[in-house]
C-alpha cells in the first residue's frame, strides 16, 4: 500500500490506518511529500512496480498493489487509472468523472454539497457519518479539535476540519476492508487475515 499524504506532508493522521492495514497483512510505504500531484509521474503501474522493489525492505507480492491518498493525496490517486485506491475527503468540487476500473473508494465529508460533487466523480462514493473535511487530522484522538487544512486543489484557500474519533474510525475500517476485498485472500488458509473483533475498528 502507497500512502499519499495530504498538502501538509506526512503528519500522523496516517498512523491508525497505517496500523490496521499491517495487522491485515498489508504492507505499507508511505509517501514523504507535501505535493502529492509531483508523485503522478510514478503513479502508473511501471512507476509502482519499480517503486515498490526500490522501497520495500522485504518480498512482497507486487502483483497487488493499492494506493491510499488523504485530501490532495485522495485527488493524486484519483487520476490514477490502476490499481485499487481510496481517496479520503480530496474535495470533489471541479474535479472530472474517475476514470477507474480498479476497484474504489471515494470518502466524503457529511455535507450534501461535497456529497452532490463526489457522486459525479464517483457514482460509489460514501460520505463518512458526521465528519467534516480532515475528520482524521491529529488522527481523530483530539475530540472535536479544529484546523484549517490547505485545500486540496492547491489554492491558497483553507477548508475547516473538526477531529472526529468516531468518523476516523469509521472510515479506517472501510479502508481496510475495501484494500482485503480488493486484494483478496492473503494467508495460507486462503482468506485474508480478519482485524480481531475486540479492536475499535472492526
Amino acid at each position: 500500500m502507497l500512502i499519499l499524504a495530504d498538502r501538509t506532508g506526512p503528519d500522523g493522521r496516517e498512523a491508525p490506518y497505517a496500523d490496521y492495514l499491517l495487522a491485515a497483512g498489508i504492507a505499507v510505504i508511505q509517501l514523504g511529500s507535501d505535493a502529492p500531484e509531483e508523485a503522478l509521474p510514478l503513479l502508473s503501474m511501471p512507476g509502482l512496480l519499480t517503486l515498490v522493489r526500490h522501497l520495500a525492505p522485504v518480498k512482497l507480492d507486487i502483483s497487488r498493489i493499492g494506493l491510499l491518498g488523504f485530501g490532495a493525496g485522495g485527488r493524486a490517486v484519483l487520476a490514477v487509472s490502476e490499481g485499487p485506491a481510496a481517496a479520503l475527503y480530496p474535495a470533489c468540487r471541479g474535479l472530472l468523472p474517475a476514470r477507474r476500473a480498479a476497484p474504489t473508494l471515494l470518502l466524503h465529508p457529511d455535507d450534501p454539497g461535497e456529497a452532490v460533487a463526489c457522486l459525479q466523480v464517483d457514482p460509489r462514493a460514501q460520505a463518512v457519518a458526521l465528519a467534516t473535511h480532515g475528520w482524521d487530522h491529529a488522527q481523530g484522538l483530539s475530540a472535536g479539535a479544529t484546523a484549517m487544512l490547505p485545500h486540496p486543489d492547491g489554492t491558497r484557500a483553507r477548508v475547516f476540519a473538526r477531529s472526529n474519533g468516531g468518523a476516523t474510525q469509521d472510515s479506517v475500517a472501510l479502508v481496510v476492508r475495501h484494500f482485503r476485498d480488493a486484494f483478496g485472500p492473503m494467508d495460507r488458509e486462503g482468506s485474508p487475515p480478519r482485524i480481531p473483533h475486540s479492536d475499535p475498528y472492526p
